[in-house]
């Protein structure tokens, strides 16, 4: 296993706040005794670009990421430990896609044990660094090509779980199973004979019902969102299982929310806002991120009572009262505006949401002369089971949550 240099953590902890691009030509052509200038501003990088959403692991000054790009690419702390939330404490876990270990260690401090597999030697070597770094001594890992570990050991296990490598040429994004490595299309048969649960995470352009159908043997499908960003889309799967549920997943570092639904209610249209329903008070209502990929709006209207959609195109919900645990924005409504109202807005700070509406939100910003807001709203949208003419409407809203 590698060490590394006590000056090496002592640069990255003194200079964490500066920018690398001006410690790289600061330190450029620069040697240190024992370590490399290149290497710790490249550490003090990946910390930055991590932001705070990596803080199980960058909390600790020893740990080390093998590339600047996995600040990027892994999963959140609270991610991974929303992964580890669906496993039991005494299972027996393999990870065939290590990569940086956010998930790995997540698991490891759930499970009674992790195997660890990882192909690539450079990131092996920093697995093995931070696996004591994080004094996780439960980890046992393997320095190999998934696919054919999996091929020659017969070893079972409780748990199985995959993210597949969705980069491409120029690191391109790739999302589709067929074009990641390994493919899950073709591994997951012999996967499912040698666990009892098979975890997939994959990319949140996939099409749920797609994806379920690629995917043998998946049970349910969630739709994980951290910090108002839809992040992955992650199948659960058992051998001759068929799909019957999907769930919203809603991360914050500090919180949860969770909305469960039968697979036939994904995307289906919610309880329409009758036509003799006035605009003018209430509340407006966006589901998160996770919902907004699910849309399950018929189960979403009759979990709330009261709870109506706007339009089939419009994505936003109207109801007469305040429900304090919806899964999204609540923005209340202080009025409707109109044409002589839009005039004297000059100048406001206001927030402009548009959904199924002619101009888009930075359109309507810029023609209203608009100055960036806080809490206070323009949401312009578009109304159904009404005349035409009367359809597009713009609502001034308070935001509450």
């Amino acid at each position: 296993m590698r060490s590394y240099s006590c000056k090496m953590f002592r640069f990255i902890e003194e200079h964490l706040m500066d920018s690398p691009s001006m410690l790289r030509l600061r330190f450029h052509g620069k040697t240190a005794d024992d370590f490399s200038y290149e290497e710790a501003i490249d550490q003090i990088e990946a910390r930055r670009k991590s932001n705070g959403k990596l803080e199980a692991l960058t909390s600790h000054p020893l740990f080390i990421f093998p590339a600047v790009i996995c600040a990027e690419q892994a999963s959140a702390s609270a991610v991974a430990e929303f992964h580890a939330s669906l496993i039991s404490d005494e299972a027996s876990l393999l990870d065939i896609t290590c990569g940086l270990g956010s998930d790995t260690f997540a698991f490891a401090r759930k499970a009674a044990n992790v195997t660890a597999v990882e192909r690539e030697p450079h990131y092996f070597e920093t697995l093995l660094h931070n696996i004591s770094v994080l004094d996780l001594t439960n980890i046992t890992p393997v320095n190999a090509d998934s696919a054919w570990w999996i091929n020659v050991n017969r070893q079972y296990f409780d748990v199985i779980f995959a993210d597949p490598h969705r980069r491409g040429e120029g690191n391109r994004r790739q999302y589709k199973f067929t074009d990641c490595a390994p493919d899950m299309t073709q591994l997951t048969p012999l996967l499912l004979e040698r666990c009892g649960m098979l975890l997939v995470k994959a990319s949140p352009m996939l099409d749920i019902m797609e994806a379920a159908r690629e995917i043998v043997g998946t049970e349910e499908v969630y739709v994980v969102s951290y910090n108002g960003e839809c992040k992955e889309v992650l199948i659960k799967a058992r051998k001759g299982a068929t799909i019957s549920r999907a769930t919203a997943v809603n991360l914050s570092n500090s919180s949860i929310s969770v909305f469960s639904t039968n697979i036939e209610d994904v995307s289906k249209c919610g309880i329409l806002l009758n036509a003799e329903q006035s605009l003018e008070s209430g509340w407006i209502y966006e589901p998160n991120p996770s919902l907004m990929k699910l849309k399950p709006w018929d189960s979403l209207c009759r979990r709330f009572e009261g709870l109506r959609q706007l339009h089939t195109n419009t994505n936003l919900f109207f109801c007469e009262q305040l429900i304090k645990d919806f899964p999204g924005r609540i923005f209340r409504i202080t009025g409707v505006l109109f044409s002589g109202d839009m005039k004297r807005l000059k100048g406001m700070p206001f927030n402009v949401i548009s959904r199924n509406y002619p101009e888009k939100a930075e359109e309507l910003h810029c023609r209203l002369r608009l100055k960036s807001g806080d809490k206070e709203f323009i949401i312009a949208t578009t109304r159904q089971n009404v005349p035409s003419r009367d359809s597009r409407i713009i609502l001034r809203c308070t935001k509450e949550s």
